[in-house]
């Protein structure tokens, strides 16, 4: 199969789901029910070092991720040999590894093996990405010519967007395109990218597509957004499929599986849906806003930003023992400065953090105002996914630390920026302590507030808001955010390039 080409639908029908709370068993009873079973199975883990602890409680078993070697072979084709020719009944890997393989054979580089019962331990991360891009006129045309757009059979109001044979859409997506003008742009490239990428299906609302076009005549300008899900399709030839996930129904898997016709078989054993002794716990947050990215970089009439206030906060409540935190990428570095240590940027699969009693969750995952809307049009709550994104995975990093430890007495602190944090912890530890800390967060945009950067003045007349690392093209993006919100056409947003969606760093 050409790399991009769409798939045709394989139904997978049904995926079994154990989804009890973190430190519950699951991965204990996962493996005696393997080790007292004759089948073949392929595990996939969301680390390297959670991939080697289900390895060695595997009998049988073989660990394939990028620490292991076979004679200088890809990770890929280790994979390869080892399902191909049955070299163990029990093929460990990593969700990055996992998906490479998927992508090989589904590109048509190897042949699937499908005698095997599929675990996931933990819903697979990225099973929702979004794309956009402003484009003038001209490169849009370029684009547009590179590109095939077909009703998807699941919803004729979508489109599936797949690259038009022989067009070279795979060139753009390398950088190698003979156009300077589609060459010129990162985000044309990471578009490409998903557009190629055989383990997606990249969809735009006919609705948005029909106004880009629009757009892009009217005003010789337009952005350009899609939403890439990750395939059901991919899973549909192995005996079985079941994935080990905490509050799977809200995770950002499930909502791409649901959406795309799976249904869920749940086969969790009945146990408590709360934790005991949950009064040790003393939650910590700073606002009942939900915590955006606007919210983060917000300046106060003296010019310091919300996220330096939270930083300082952080820094003396954190001051003194061990600890853990985790934040957007590009809040680590000056977090790692004033706390003296790395983030712990893996959300699941640590089960070596449980002495840990103090914990801070600082990112903010939120949609951006466009791909909320492309993401709404296609029928999917964007709240949904917002929760997924952070508030989900502000409850696993949580669950890193003493929080695991079922039977433990011992104090626990954790911090969180907003409200919905705190109320999703209740839900599963309703005696914890709650306090609210007044750092002085300033919610009113003011209209006299530098930005980072000396807040240049929008066409709309307000001063822009933008941190250090952007690029002077984000700059100029984030300015034309600001004229369209002015506006209220949020039409010509290109979030993309004032709005990175932080993906949390997942080892292969």
């Amino acid at each position: 199969m050409i790399s991009g080409q769409i798939i045709e639908e394989v139904n997978l029908k049904t995926m079994q789901v154990d989804s009890r709370l973190c430190g519950r068993g699951k991965s204990t009873d996962m493996r005696k029910e393997i080790n007292e079973s004759k089948d073949s199975y392929k595990v996939l883990s969301p680390t390297k070092m959670l991939n080697k602890e289900q390895s060695e409680g595997l009998i049988d078993s073989l660990r394939i991720d990028s620490t292991t070697t076979n004679g200088g072979m890809q990770v890929t084709e280790q994979l390869q040999d080892v399902l191909s020719n049955a070299l163990a009944r029990v093929t460990c890997t990593t969700h990055v590894s996992g998906l490479a393989y998927l992508k090989a054979v589904y590109g048509g580089f190897y042949d699937p093996v499908d005698d095997l019962h599929l675990i996931i331990d933990e819903a697979l991360e990225s099973s929702i990405q979004e794309a956009a891009i402003n484009v003038s006129k001209d490169a849009g045309h370029l684009f547009l010519s590179k590109l095939s757009f077909r009703p998807w059979h699941r919803n004729s109001d979508v489109f599936e967007i797949s690259p038009k044979g022989g067009e070279g859409l795979e060139n753009i997506a390398s950088g190698s395109s003979g156009c300077d003008i589609l060459n010129s742009s990162e985000q044309l490239r990471l578009v490409s990218q998903r557009i190629v990428n055989p383990l997606y299906a990249t969809l735009i609302p006919r609705v948005a597509f029909e106004r880009f076009q629009s757009k892009l005549v009217d005003k010789g300008t337009a952005s350009f957004g899609c939403v890439s899900l990750l395939r059901p399709e991919l899973f549909a030839n192995y005996k079985s499929v079941r994935c080990l996930s905490a509050f799977f129904d809200r995770s950002e898997f499930a909502i791409a599986m649901s959406y795309q016709g799976v249904s869920f078989d749940d086969v969790s054993p009945v146990t408590p849906t709360t934790y005991r002794n949950s009064e040790r716990l003393h939650i910590h947050y700073l606002t009942d806003e939900v915590w955006t990215r606007s919210l983060r970089i917000r300046k106060d009439s003296k010019g310091v930003p919300n996220m330096k206030k939270v930083m300082d906060f952080i820094a003396g409540e954190l001051e003194g023992g061990e600890f853990i935190f985790n934040a957007n990428a590009e809040d680590r570095e000056a977090l790692k400065e004033r706390l003296g240590q790395e983030a712990v940027v893996e959300t699941h699969g640590r089960n070596d953090l449980r002495h840990i009693k103090k914990a801070a969750f600082l990112g903010s995952r939120n949609l951006s105002p466009f791909e909320g809307e492309i993401i709404s049009q296609l029928g999917i709550p964007r709240d949904e996914v917002d929760i997924a994104r952070g508030v989900l995975a502000g409850y696993q990093f949580f669950m890193r630390s003493n929080l695991r430890v079922m039977d433990s007495a011992d104090p626990v602190d954790i911090y969180c920026c907003d409200r919905r944090m705190v109320d999703f912890m209740l839900d599963v530890f309703p005696d914890a302590q709650v306090t609210k800390h007044d750092i002085g967060i300033q919610y009113e945009n003011l209209s006299d507030a530098r930005g980072f950067n000396g807040g240049r003045r929008s066409e709309s007349g307000r001063k822009a808001l933008y941190p250090v690392y952007f690029s002077e093209s984000e700059k100029r993006a984030y300015r034309r955010y600001l004229g369209a919100l002015n506006s209220s056409d949020l039409g010509t947003l290109n979030p993309s390039n004032w709005h990175s969606q932080q993906s949390f760093q997942q080892a292969s």
